[in-house]
């Protein structure tokens, strides 16, 4: 199985945009009897995260670490994936803030944008926060994170 930056522990897993497979829960036991660490990608862009967001925290108050992508929460994805991501951040989950830069000209690195955006509008410490847990993926390393809150569908 490959891991993020060669961990040993942390996995990405991309839902399809739509929904959460019914099967998530199970998969994600099974990953993590095995000393994995789910992490989903770009939760920001799930319809069903977005309508449900109490299911997103459910997953995290299961041992799942969240990312969303830095294009999202700059507003280059759109005004209403930024909203959500951002209110993602507010409410504690998300662990990590991604590039995914997978083609620097149509999709380009705007993770320094992304960090400027979430310190305007919570602060230093929380950009410190995100970038302190990507260094805890690239050492392999288990961290705590932020307790979880819940709020309704934007």
């Amino acid at each position: 199985m490959l891991t993020l930056a060669n961990s040993q522990k942390y996995i990405l897993i991309e839902f399809p945009v739509q929904l959460i497979p019914q099967f998530t829960e199970a998969v994600f036991y099974e990953l993590q009897l095995k000393g994995y660490i789910p992490v989903i990608a770009h939760a920001e862009k799930n319809t069903e995260i977005r309508r449900h967001p109490k299911k997103l925290v459910d997953l995290i108050n299961k041992g799942a670490l969240v990312q969303v992508t830095a294009g999202s929460v700059t507003g280059a994805n759109g005004k209403d994936l930024q909203e959500f991501a951002l209110k993602l951040c507010q409410h504690q989950l998300v662990h990590f803030i991604a590039s995914d830069a997978h083609d620097v000209h149509k999709r380009p690195f705007l993770i320094q944008q992304a960090y400027h955006v979430i310190q305007q509008k919570f602060g230093k410490k929380l950009v410190t926060y995100f970038q302190q847990n990507a260094h805890h993926v690239i050492d392999g390393v288990e961290f705590e994170t932020l307790q979880p809150r819940i709020f309704e569908k934007v």
